[in-house]
Order: structure tokens, then C-alpha cells, then sequence
């Protein structure tokens, strides 16, 4: 997830490098649009000879297929482009130590970053200009817009090459809808429906509820946020130039009383906290019935968990007048001052790393070697006839059923995918955090109240912020 801080969870988003379906179900696309596709890509850019370059987002060794298919794909660059060198590190994004990190010059040439820091990045001077490269790259009209603003300053520059986007959707039980009388294949689309959902779906007396929103380590605001949007609601506005706290707005306050109602009147929440993957854990042990989740994550039930991931489904957020939901991801920076030669290194490196579509292919096959999932639609950064390339390649070797996640994959086409606040969205996200948490454990609680006070301390950092 781009929003919360998660170094110190096993299942950290940030530190997993499967590349994902870039579309739903599976594409009509042959096989000579994807041979033409690949011999139309542009020939790789010359680099100094015996140039190394080193990464931040080496898998873990507990992350054991991760890494496997990282180190696989290193060994086909380097066999591709004998000049270059791949030194990856197991030193993942961290927002709270980044930045002391880098100003004492202990970075790797290339980094992968949050959305939210992206912007802040630039404007710090800790992100190079790569607009030329950019240029020449075969793929770059097909970036979706959204995601073209992210990685740009305001006259355009490109600061940032981009990795991978998630949209948050939910997730749900099959077996636990059935067992409720409620059709598997027909969601709740509103939240009014989907608390009348929750209430039927829980079982107190066995241990499950229907629902466990987020709550530790920034994803309670993280989740709250993309509420918010889903109600129509604007955490941050811009006026005069200036960036204002706007989260005690009605639409806002709105999904905070959802919470509260669920948890006091329908006790279809319980009262325990849960960070990242927790709520993914307690799907996959049967304690919920259902959990917002970023669309990368239900590979977690079987990979992590040896859970039935056919017994999940992933639909788009419930919706309250918004039409949106929440959109997140992660960028590759290049540490100003490098040399040409470390840059067109870094950048060749993620360009066959995250888009080639012959890699495309090597990765999928990996995954399923080694116990992994193909063919869950979690990419959203590409659009056009890559997205459908991708697709096709997917299509050959999913081992999840598309139907599982068609409802998902078309809210990504309806839904307005809106990016995480860009200014100061961690902390936001922190400000949110004990917002949720008071809700859960305090049936005396305030929504209005606790965003009210939550309002006035983001708006002071806000401010310092605009100086």
C-alpha cells in the first residue's frame, strides 16, 4: 500500500515485487499482437561498460518466491546487458528514516518510493530530472494520467518512473455469503448495503464478524481516506494557493459513523485492532467475513496463509456518492548526481524489470514454479495496448478464476481512481489512525468530535508544510 508505513510487517506491499495482471479478465489478444508489441520495443539504451547500480527493494530471505523472482530476473538483464551490474539491498522505503538516510548519503542509486512521497521528493531537490529518458521510452503515452501527474512537477518534468498502482476494492467470502443467503456474485455497491451486509454476515457467537476495518501503523487513516472518497469527501483542499485540512467535513465525517454504527449498534465490528494484512490473515481464518483490501493483496490467502483462494472474491469499494475509491503505488527515483551511465543502468533495469513483456512472460512462469498467483488484475499504471499485452501473457498462465475478480477489475473503469492526499499524506494518515481506534474501543466516542480535533493538528502541519 502506498499510504502506511510497513517496514516491520512480513506481507509489506513495498517489498513485494510480483508483477501483477495489468487488466481483468482475460483479453482477447493474440499471440502476433504480443510479437509485435515485443519487436517493436525500442532497442535498450547504451550504458557505460562495468556499470553497477544498486536498489532498495531487494526482497527479503523470508520472502522466499519474491526473491527467487527478483534474482531470476536479474540474471536475465545482466545475461541481456553484460555491462551492467544489479547490486540489490533489502532497505525498503521507509518515510520515517528515509529522509535522515539520505542526508548523510547512505541511499542506493535508484529507489522505490510511495506516491505519497513522490511530490515532496521533488520539490526537496532528492529526485532527478529523467523528462529525456522519459522521452525516448516506448510506453510513456500509455501511462495512465493520474499517474503521469504524480511522478511530474508543474511544467511537466518527469521525476519518476512508474512501477506499479493499486486501487483498494473489497474483499469477501464466498462460503460466508452463501451461508448467509446472499449471492456471492452480487456485492454490496453502497455502504448502506454493505453495513445490512455485515450485520447478516456476523456471527458473534463463533467468533466472526462481518467487518475489521484498519486501524494501526497509518492504515486506519489509510482506509479512512478512501471512504472519504468513496463519500465524496476532500481530506485536503486546495484555496489561494494554500493547502487546507479539510477531514470534519460532512462527507468525511460520514464513513467515521459508519464505523461507529457498525460497531455499537450492529456489532458487526469487533474490537480488535488490526494493521496491514491482519484483516487479509483474519479472512483467511475464517474470523471476518469481509475486508477492504488493495487488489495485489488476495494472493496472500493462498501464498501466505495456504488459504482456498478460490473462496474469495474482490469487488469495487462500496460506494456513498462519490464514485471513487483510493489509488496507490510506487515509483522508481534516481538519486540526483548520478552519472548518465547509472541512470540509463537504473532505469533499463526497471523498464525490462516491470514492463518488457518477454520478462512478463519469464516472471509468470516463475511465480507458478515456485508457488506463486498469475492473473490477479492489480496493475493500474499502463492503459492501451500494453495493458492488453500484458493481459494476453497473464491469460496464458492464471491459476486464480477471472470471474473472482471481474467485478473488481470493472470498478477500476467506473470508479474515479483519486491518489492518496499529495501533501503530507502519512501524516494525515497518523492524525487518522486513533480516529478509528477511538471508534472501536469507545462506545462514548465522537465522530465529529475526534475529526474535529484530528482537523485542527493536521492543519497546523498543513501549514508548516506551505510555510
Amino acid at each position: 500500500m502506498t499510504g502506511p508505513s510497513e517496514t516491520t510487517k512480513s506481507l509489506s506491499r513495498r517489498s513485494f515485487v510480483l508483477k501483477t495482471a495489468a487488466s481483468g479478465a482475460a483479453v482477447a489478444c493474440g499471440a502476433d499482437l504480443i510479437g509485435g508489441l515485443a519487436s517493436a520495443h525500442a532497442a535498450p539504451r547504451a550504458a557505460a561498460s562495468s556499470v553497477s547500480v544498486t536498489l532498495n527493494d531487494m526482497p527479503a530471505q523470508s520472502d522466499k518466491v519474491n526473491l527467487a523472482s527478483f534474482h531470476a530476473t536479474v540474471a536475465r538483464f545482466e545475461a541481456a546487458h553484460p555491462d551492467i551490474k544489479v547490486i540489490g539491498k533489502t532497505d525498503t522505503f521507509d518515510p520515517t528514516t528515509f529522509y535522515a538516510h539520505y542526508a548523510v548519503g547512505n541511499v542506493e542509486d535508484s529507489y522505490k518510493v510511495y506516491f505519497t512521497d513522490v511530490q515532496h521528493l521533488i520539490q526537496i531537490g532528492y529526485a532527478r530530472d529523467i523528462s529525456a529518458w522519459m522521452k525516448n521510452w516506448k510506453w510513456t503515452s500509455s501511462i495512465q494520467p493520474s499517474v503521469r501527474q504524480l511522478i511530474s512537477d508543474a511544467s511537466g518534468k518527469i521525476y519518476g518512473f512508474p512501477v506499479d498502482a493499486y486501487a483498494l476494492g473489497l474483499s469477501y467470502s464466498k462460503r460466508y455469503f452463501k451461508a448467509a443467503g446472499l449471492d456471492p456474485n452480487s456485492p454490496p455497491t453502497t455502504w448502506d448495503q454493505f453495513r445490512a451486509y455485515a450485520k447478516q454476515l456476523s456471527k458473534a457467537g463463533i467468533g466472526r464478524y462481518g467487518f475489521a476495518p484498519l486501524s494501526l501503523s497509518n492504515t486506519g487513516g489509510w482506509h479512512l481516506t478512501a471512504m472519504m472518497y468513496s463519500f465524496g469527501g476532500q481530506p485536503e483542499i486546495v484555496q489561494g494557493g494554500k493547502t487546507l485540512a479539510n477531514v470534519n467535513s460532512a462527507a468525511c465525517v460520514k464513513p467515521l459513523q459508519l464505523l461507529w454504527d457498525m460497531r455499537w449498534r450492529d456489532h458487526s465490528i469487533g474490537p480488535k485492532e488490526m494493521g496491514y494484512n491482519d484483516n487479509t490473515a483474519a479472512l483467511a481464518n475464517g474470523s471476518i467475513a469481509m475486508g477492504i483490501l488493495a487488489g495485489d493483496q488476495p494472493r496472500f490467502f493462498k501464498t501466505q496463509y495456504q488459504a482456498d483462494i478460490n473462496n474469495f472474491m474482490l469487488a469495487g469499494l462500496p460506494q456513498g456518492g462519490g464514485n471513487a475509491t483510493l489509488m496507490g503505488g510506487d515509483v522508481q527515483l534516481v538519486k540526483p548526481g548520478s552519472s548518465s551511465a547509472v541512470i540509463n543502468a537504473a532505469l533499463e533495469f526497471a523498464e525490462y524489470r516491470y514492463w518488457d513483456l518477454t520478462s512478463w512472460a519469464a516472471s509468470d512462469k516463475g511465480q507458478l514454479s515456485s508457488g506463486g498467483v498469475v492473473g490477479i488484475p492489480a496493475n493500474i499504471v499502463i492503459g492501451g495496448s500494453l495493458k492488453a499485452a500484458i493481459a494476453a501473457i497473464d491469460a496464458r498462465y492464471t491459476n486464480v478464476p477471472a470471474a473472482n475478480y471481474k467485478l473488481f477489475a470493472d470498478s477500476c473503469n467506473t470508479l474515479k481512481l483519486t491518489p492518496e492526499p499529495r501533501v503530507q499524506a502519512q501524516k494525515l494518515y497518523s492524525l487518522l489512525d486513533p480516529c478509528v481506534q477511538a471508534v472501536l474501543s469507545s462506545q462514548s466516542s465522537n465522530p465529529q468530535a475526534l475529526l474535529d480535533d484530528a482537523n485542527k493538528k493536521f492543519q497546523a502541519v498543513l501549514d508548516a508544510a506551505n510555510g
